[in-house]
Parts: C-alpha cells; sequence; structure tokens
C-alpha cells in the first residue's frame, strides 16, 4: 500500500471511529447533524420540557421531494446527532450525487432546518451538517439547493422507523370532530404532542376515554373510541378492552383537547385546554374543539421560560424511602419522591425513550396509579403527588405501595425495557433512590 493509500485509509478509520459508525454497516453517507449557535437554546428547552420533537432526514438525487431516495425519522434526537443514511445501500447508490436535507419540528418558534446547498457524492462517508434556518426566515426558498416540495416524502418508505406501539382495536367509536388553531399558529405548534379525553366535567377529574396523538398537525382530527381507556395508554389493552365491554360509556360527555408540556395537570401555565361548551352525546362526530390565541401564547411563553421538571429532593436520600408524611392521604401531598439512576453503559437507552413510574400493590402487583415522563435526563430527580397520576388515585395514609421505574421508547410493555422496583413504601415516603436495568 502506497502512502497516500494509508493516510487516506488512516483518515476514514478515524472518521468512521469518531462518529461510532461501523463501514461494514454500509451506509451510503454517514455523519454528524448539529443545531447551530443561536437555535441550540431553543432546542434544548424542547427536550428538557418533555416535548416531543423529530427529526426527519432525506438523501434525494435533486432538490425535489418526489427525488427522496432514503427517508429516516428520529424522536426525541440527541444533539450533536451521529446519523447513517442508506444502512446497506452503498453499492446501490455508487457513483451518484445527493443531496441531504434535515428537519426538526415540535419546538416553540416551529421548524428549524438544514440542508447540503450542493450535492455529495455517495460514499463519502462523513458530513457535518448544521440545523441553523428556522423555518419561517425570510427568502430561504431562493437559497441554493433548498428543498423544493418540503422535507419529507410521503411515497418513501422510510429507512428507520421510530419505535411504535402495539395495536389495539379501538372498539366502537364514541367521538369524533377535529382540532383547530389560529392561522398564526399552524407552524409554531407542528410537531406537538395533544391528547383528546372524554370527562365528566371540564374543569378536573380523570378522563374515562384518552387518546393521544404524537407530533400533530393542525388542522387534526381525532376519534375517540370504546377501548381508549387510561389502561391503554399504559400498555394494558386487554385490561383496557375488558373494561369497556363491561362498561361502556353512554351518557353525554364533554370532549376535551389537551397540550400539556410536563403532564401535570396542575401546573396551568404549560396546559392549554378546548372543550366543548356542554356535554355531548355519544355517537357525535362532527365535533370543533378550538385553541384560543391567548392561551396559545401563555402555553409558548412557558415553554420559552425553560424546563419544567419535578422538584430535585433534597437533603440526604433514604435508600428505603420509607418517611412518612403528616397528611399523605390528601389530594395534592406528597407520595414519594427521589432520584432515577441509569448507568453510563446503558445512557444512549434513554435517546427518544419515556420514562413511567408506576405505583403498584405490593400483593398483587396491580396497579394503582402511572406518571409518565417523555424525553427524561438522567439522574431524573422526581417528587410525585398523591392524585396527580394518569389515573387520580388518592391512596390513604399509611397504605403501601411500590414504585416501579420503566424506560422503554416502544412502550412500557416492550420487552427491551429497562426497569427498577423500590422496595413496600407507604405515602410520604423521601429519599428513594432507583437504577435502572435490563430485565
Amino acid at each position: 500500500m502506497n502512502q497516500p493509500t494509508k493516510i487516506l485509509s488512516l483518515l476514514t478509520i478515524l472518521l468512521l471511529g469518531g462518529c461510532g459508525l461501523q463501514p461494514a454497516q454500509d451506509y451510503v453517507t454517514i455523519g454528524t447533524l448539529e443545531v447551530a449557535p443561536m437555535l441550540r437554546a431553543t432546542a434544548l428547552r424542547a427536550a428538557s420540557a418533555g416535548n416531543e420533537t423529530e427529526l426527519v432526514m432525506t438523501l434525494r438525487t435533486s432538490p425535489d421531494v418526489k427525488d427522496v431516495v432514503v427517508q429516516r425519522r428520529w424522536i426525541n434526537p440527541r444533539f450533536p446527532l451521529e446519523f447513517g443514511l442508506g444502512k446497506g445501500r452503498a453499492e446501490e447508490f455508487a457513483g451518484q450525487d445527493l443531496y441531504v436535507t434535515a428537519e426538526l419540528r415540535g419546538l416553540s418558534i416551529g421548524k428549524i432546518l438544514g440542508w447540503t446547498p450542493d450535492p455529495v457524492p455517495a460514499g463519502k462517508y462523513f458530513i457535518a451538517m448544521s440545523l441553523e434556518y428556522r423555518g419561517d426566515q425570510a427568502g430561504l426558498r431562493e437559497m441554493r439547493g433548498y428543498p423544493r416540495g418540503g422535507f419529507e416524502s410521503k411515497a418513501v418508505r422510510e429507512e428507520a422507523a421510530p419505535p411504535g406501539r402495539r395495536a389495539m382495536p379501538p372498539g366502537p367509536r364514541a367521538f369524533s370532530g377535529r382540532i383547530e388553531v389560529p392561522e398564526d399558529y399552524l407552524a409554531r405548534l407542528d410537531g406537538f404532542s395533544v391528547t383528546v379525553q372524554a370527562r365528566e366535567r371540564t374543569d378536573r377529574g380523570a378522563p374515562e376515554l384518552i387518546v393521544r396523538y404524537d407530533r400533530a398537525q393542525f388542522p387534526l382530527g381525532f376519534s375517540l373510541h370504546q377501548n381508549h381507556r387510561i389502561q391503554a395508554t399504559m400498555g394494558q389493552f386487554e385490561q383496557a378492552m375488558s373494561i369497556a365491554a363491561g362498561d361502556p360509556i353512554l351518557d353525554p360527555k364533554f370532549v376535551v383537547a389537551q397540550i400539556d408540556l410536563d403532564g401535570n395537570f396542575d401546573t396551568k401555565e404549560d396546559l392549554v385546554e378546548a372543550a366543548t361548551e356542554s356535554q355531548v352525546e355519544v355517537g357525535a362526530s362532527d365535533l370543533v374543539l378550538t385553541f384560543k390565541a391567548a392561551d396559545l401564547d401563555r402555553l409558548l411563553a412557558a415553554m420559552e421560560a425553560g424546563p419544567r421538571r419535578p422538584a430535585a429532593a433534597e437533603g440526604p436520600r433514604n435508600p428505603h424511602g420509607t418517611m412518612p408524611a403528616a397528611h399523605a392521604g390528601t389530594s395534592g401531598t406528597r407520595l414519594v419522591r427521589g432520584r432515577i439512576e441509569l448507568p453510563a453503559a446503558l445512557k444512549d437507552r434513554a435517546a427518544g425513550a419515556e420514562l413511567w413510574l408506576s405505583i403498584r400493590d405490593p400483593a398483587s402487583q396491580k396497579m394503582m396509579d402511572a406518571y409518565r415522563f417523555q424525553a427524561p435526563s438522567f439522574p431524573f430527580d422526581f417528587d410525585l403527588e398523591i392524585g396527580k397520576g394518569m389515573m387520580a388515585t388518592v391512596l390513604q395514609s399509611g397504605q403501601p405501595f411500590v414504585l416501579k421505574a420503566i424506560l422503554a421508547a416502544d412502550g412500557p410493555m416492550s420487552e427491551t425495557a429497562l426497569i427498577a422496583t423500590s422496595s413496600n413504601m407507604t405515602p410520604g415516603a423521601d429519599g428513594l433512590v432507583l437504577e435502572l436495568k435490563t430485565q
């Protein structure tokens, strides 16, 4: 091997080793994607606030969306992102020049974009890209190489789709309609997550039916079905269907659409709702729920103000978590406070994952309540309140329970989830520390 060839081989090894992707994986191209400094704070706030973000990258033979040949999607990506596009297809595109595009959505400022202004040769393994443009920035379409027709192709099957959720028969339809936002907010809310609920009251109370729409685009069509019980959101599909079969929703309900950045109904500043003016009959199919501009302004301001996370534990931690609270058993008082830790060797498992903290009966392991956190960062400090979980269960003073922590990207029933379980506790427990482990 001559000297120039040796140098080229050494550089290739260094580049591939540095980005964590191996030549044997046979990508058309690999590289890193960063967020430009002027936009980095906004992207970090979105991730830490729990708002779900979505990144779509493509390879195309021209700037036109009709010429997309490879497409890949990430949910809640962490930056800088090491990416690979066209796995196993390097030979197919050998000798071709390709354009690379990237679009991140789900931020308070709308989409942020990046693309290669000139095509890059397939097989050029390492590409450094940056998300550096806001989607509403003037003059983008006149820039060299700007993607024409959009950043996402509906015709190309994704090379690697994000983890999905297990399918469940929805059962008979109960309510349906659409959710609208003022036109000025369409781009800014693109990619947010929305829940639609059927409730007995609009001001409070656990939902009797609930369905979640991740990465919503407005106007959003929705449909609530009888099997959309709270248990289904936690992966307990058989239990949800059993409840629906034995106790179907027959009485009129309020239908409520909700955007909630931290999942805690009591933190009103990052919660907005749109509800029917009165209870509607089961079977209603033309409902229109509209978020108000003033409420959306408050939501976006809360998001820009910084992350909302459960308060960190203070003082020394008790690994057994058995410190009682004086008023345990009252809704809104402490259930348990502590920290969830993730070993360094498993830190990559947090990317795009959700953390579920479920409260269970020690004897039967039946779930009594659950708290859900998106895009957690570790160590994760939490402070759970009685009656504020997804099932709004009020545990009584002295009532025993265990806390089970589950980290997974494809739902809490995933066989690859990381899990940790506490010993027996009672309401008011403080200083709990759990370490997530493989099953």
